[in-house]
């Protein structure tokens, strides 16, 4: 009997020991995936391959769409505004006629005093013709315009010309991969999202730029290998002209397009700040897709 008792309780110990040592990996595995995201920065076709550019794709996409649509009003009220000039310009005729005021006349000879030719014109007659030349001028201007609007339009369209060189965000196509880029980068995140790996003992989580810098300033995320780590060539990346030196905060609080240097000094040393908030306040964010856990 007391045989049986030390058996079956040195079984109870060892039973309690292994739960111990499971429960232990556990917390072990729980504070690992707490503490440790894996953002792979790897260029593949123009992007990181842990950065989903959503916050990107949407704040270019809103300033190309209302680049369009400022041209297309600037062709609308211009060809407004030339047909009204026509129209005064045309309505100027009736005030040639001299009517009432006084005519005043002079003759144009040749050299030899012969083939002598008499000219009239009303005493307003200069003061006309600047009112006129005015109108001519005037819709000469909104012609220049609604052409340039219409070459803004068409570069564009086709992603060149020098408004696309000087705004990146205006390349059309580079916002095609963007939108192709995120929607497969966030289908397989979100498919991983619940999935556990057994292989690997890790998930899959999507995460904001703002939470995920709200989990490394609490001490519950380390991002590996680290936003700063983000170095990639501007000849590498799809917005070769937009990505920011490497440092320790994400898209929108480090975008050289959208904030002046003061701006993303203010957004590193304090993101909630109200110089931050202000100055990102119209902008999306980034998301990520962290691989937690070993």
């Amino acid at each position: 009997m007391i045989a049986t008792m030390i058996v079956l309780t040195s079984f109870g110990f060892l039973f309690l020991s292994e739960r111990h040592i499971i429960a232990q990996e556990e917390e072990d595995l729980i504070q690992e995936i707490t503490y440790k995201c894996l953002i792979d920065p790897e260029v593949k076709n123009g992007f990181e391959s842990g950065k989903i550019p959503i916050g990107e794709l949407v704040d270019y996409s809103e300033f190309f769409g209302a680049e369009v649509l400022k041209n297309l009003n600037i062709i609308v009220s211009n060809t407004k505004a030339a047909i009204s000039n026509a129209d005064k310009l045309t309505a100027m005729s009736t005030e040639f006629k001299c009517g009432n005021c006084e005519i005043e006349c002079r003759e144009d000879c040749d050299q030899d005093g012969e083939n002598c030719v008499k000219v009239c014109w009303c005493d307003n007659f200069n003061k006309l013709m600047a009112k006129a030349r005015g109108f001519v001028s005037a819709i000469r201007n909104n012609l220049k315009k609604i052409i340039k609007a219409d070459e803004n339009i068409y570069d564009l369209a086709h992603a060149e010309g020098p408004l696309v060189e000087k705004n990146q965000p205006l390349n059309r196509w580079k916002l095609i991969l963007t939108l192709t880029d995120s929607r497969n980068k966030l289908e397989n995140c979100l498919m991983g999202y619940t999935r556990v790996l057994e292989d690997k003992r890790a998930t899959a989580t999507l995460l904001s730029c703002m939470i995920a810098l709200d989990k490394i300033s609490l001490a519950e995320l380390l991002i590996v290998p680290g936003f700063d780590k983000f170095i990639s060539k501007p000849e590498e990346v799809c917005f070769d002209k937009l990505v920011p030196d490497p440092s320790q905060v994400c898209y929108p609080y480090n975008s050289e397009y959208w904030l002046e240097e003061k701006q993303r000094n203010r957004c590193k040393e304090n993101k909630d700040g109200l110089d931050c908030q202000e100055a990102v306040g119209d902008l999306m964010y980034n998301f990520f897709c962290c691989i937690e856990g070993s």
